[in-house]
């Protein structure tokens, strides 16, 4: 044992019931910052990297009281004592951590509360480090003890158990979600993880399993990527729960996409009725390739994330870099700020071999984020081994996003985010006039706003098209400093010509398609939050809602492109054949409000195409 207060430090850990020093492997820190850093990171842990023995699993909440609480687990090779996790308290904002408690048989866990301002706090996991039970520990006394646990799923179909990542609870509707990972034979990683999601009522206890709903497992499928990728291991592991923005249950996972660059995710959503996950789309996601946090923020209404993107992409795996990324929806992620950066001078090839700052916990404070950090630093004998434990803040971590919140409104395609002052982005919006409005919360009072070197009345102007594509060249004017500008370009390429069609088949009848008109011909469901380029002019071919006999194609009478809509169960099919999933959907009202994704293929004149139909949603073509 290694320990910077050795004495109190192993008197303390002598202190807890059935353990003694020997397994106190978690070095203690004072807190201070680490020396020869400008990182200003804060240790809370550190252990002696010669052990083969490391730290991993970090969470992070703040108590009523306003202490922060920590935890964390171990593994590597030299640990072969019982899998616990230890808990840290800080009294100081994070100036100084001191050892509070184990939790015994508990692994790879995220803290969270139910209610802010109550002292009971529970721990999420497993009970070991390999396939095991989902495992629930709970204190009544703000982490100090953790007298209570139960286990609340074990294998499934004989399988040996789950595995995950402390991945948030999300707290929604009045229940608690969290997204984890079957792990089936034959125990490939990053292969053989099958999704699933655990949610239980708040009002319900949630030390009973009978309390809780898993749903079922969802493997992988090759076929919702293109195999043009030629991924080497392709799965997903590590999901977020999270509350997407219309309400829906997601699943956000990290995306094991080696060869490509490490930087898409995958979004599954969750259907309560009938208890599955469904695919929804690949995105891309800045480092997305490793373990990452997604929270919503009630106040700017964005989606932020602590992830460690790709910069350097022949090193699928890098994690040396930390930053923090923003989206409206989910789907566009825009990387925001650096956060931490290696400093060592090591070459980038060993600064990428030995430093990480990966597996980050974190949490909205007021006006500020606090985060804890699995560290591969200054000593580590590889980044993914991680020999420190490491906290800090973004104070008022509004005034990092200035960017993101400048938008410029397009009639009617909606918002387009700013990312950095020179930034191209390509729309499907209207072919004959755009409005470009500047965000008045972008903006300081009294600035001048010009926009293709014309002073903007109410920072908005319409500006016509032209043949391709329009550019809207902004130019805001600081109004206590003429001199300082910050300019911004958009650039708009044009609606594509939709081609026109015969269509022909059966078991269909053509249809005005729009919002509210009805789904399928056998239920009275309509369709919903209906895309903007497709709401109003075309038609449908609305079907039954799991009926059969249906076959649907195309002919091309004009060149162009054709769209088409589908369920979960088409989506693999249609891409395969050629269809390029447009990663935008719309929804029929059924209780689960189930969704249907939108794609497009161009054809030229006298080609067809057929629409397959497979699960009981089916595929729609929209022409």
């Amino acid at each position: 044992v290694v320990c910077k207060d050795e004495s109190k430090f192993c008197k303390d850990m002598m202190k807890v019931k059935g353990l003694c020093c020997a397994l106190t492997v978690i070095a203690l820190a004072s807190g201070e910052l680490i020396r020869d850093s400008s990182l200003e990171l804060l240790e809370v842990a550190w252990h002696q990297e010669a052990s083969h023995i490391y730290i991993g699993s970090p969470s992070i909440l703040r108590r009523p009281d306003g202490a922060l609480l920590a935890s964390a687990d171990r593994f590597g090779s030299g640990f072969t004592g019982q899998r616990n996790v230890s808990v840290y308290l800080s009294q100081d904002e994070g100036s100084n951590w001191e050892f509070l408690s184990w939790v015994t048989n508990q692994y790879w866990s995220n803290l969270f509360q139910l209610e802010p301002n109550s002292n009971t706090i529970y721990l999420l996991g497993t009970s070991h480090d390999s396939a095991s039970p989902i495992k629930i520990s709970r204190s009544l006394d703000g982490g100090a003890t953790w007298p209570e646990t139960s286990i609340l799923f074990n294998g499934t179909n004989g399988s040996t158990g789950y595995e995950t990542g402390p991945t948030p609870a999300m707290i929604a509707n009045g229940r608690v979600f969290r997204a984890m990972e079957r792990f089936r034979p034959p125990y490939q990683w990053g292969v053989d993880y099958e999704a699933v999601l655990i949610h239980a009522s708040v009002s319900s206890e949630l030390l009973d399993p009978s309390s809780w709903t898993i749903s079922q497992p969802l493997p992988f499928n090759s076929k919702w990527y293109p195999s043009s990728w030629q991924l080497t291991t392709p799965g997903f592991l590590e999901g977020n729960a999270v509350l997407g923005p219309s309400g829906e249950i997601l699943n956000v996972l990290r995306f094991n996409d080696i060869p490509l660059p490490g930087n898409k995710a995958i979004i599954l959503e969750y259907n309560m009725t009938e208890n599955m996950l469904h695919f929804r789309s690949i995105v891309d996601l800045p480092g997305g390739h490793t373990k990452f946090v997604i929270h919503r923020d009630i106040k700017t209404n964005l989606y932020f994330t602590l992830s460690n993107p790709n910069t350097q992409t022949q090193y699928h795996d890098q994690r040396n870099v930390l930053a923090l990324c923003v989206s409206q929806d989910l789907i566009t992620w825009v990387m925001v700020k650096v956060l931490l950066e290696d400093d060592t001078g090591l070459q980038s090839a060993d600064s990428i071999k030995y430093t990480g700052f990966h597996y980050v916990d974190w949490q909205f404070d007021k006006d500020d984020i606090i985060y804890l950090v699995r560290t591969a630093y200054r000593g580590a004998n590889s980044y993914h081994n991680s020999n420190r434990l490491t906290f800090k803040k973004i104070l008022n971590y509004e005034s990092e996003i200035p960017n993101v919140l400048d938008t410029l409104e397009i009639s009617p395609g909606g918002l387009v985010n700013l990312s950095v002052s020179q930034f191209q982005y390509s729309s499907y919006i209207d072919n004959t006039t755009y409005k470009v409005q500047v965000s008045a919360r972008a903006l300081l009072p009294g600035s001048n706003v010009f926009i293709n070197g014309v002073e903007a009345s109410n920072t908005s102007m319409t500006i016509p098209a032209n043949t391709s594509n329009t550019c809207a060249h902004v130019t805001v004017v600081n109004p206590t400093n003429s001199s300082q500008t910050t300019h911004y370009t958009m650039c708009f390429q044009k609606l594509p010509t939709t081609a026109k069609v015969i269509v022909e088949g059966e078991g269909f009848t053509p249809n005005l398609f729009g919002n509210n008109k009805l789904a399928y011909r056998n239920r009275d469901y309509t369709w919903q939050d209906i895309p903007a380029q497709f709401a109003e002019g075309f038609m449908f071919t609305e079907i039954d809602g799991g009926g059969s006999g249906v076959s649907i194609s195309a002919k091309a009478t004009t060149a162009g492109e054709v769209y088409c809509a589908a369920g979960d169960t088409d989506l693999p099919t249609l891409v395969e054949d050629g269809w390029r999933n447009l990663n935008i959907t719309m929804y029929y009202t059924d209780l689960g409000h189930t969704h249907m994704t939108f794609l497009s293929k161009n054809v030229d004149v006298g080609q067809q195409v057929t629409v397959p139909q497979a699960g009981w949603q089916g595929a729609i073509l929209i022409y």
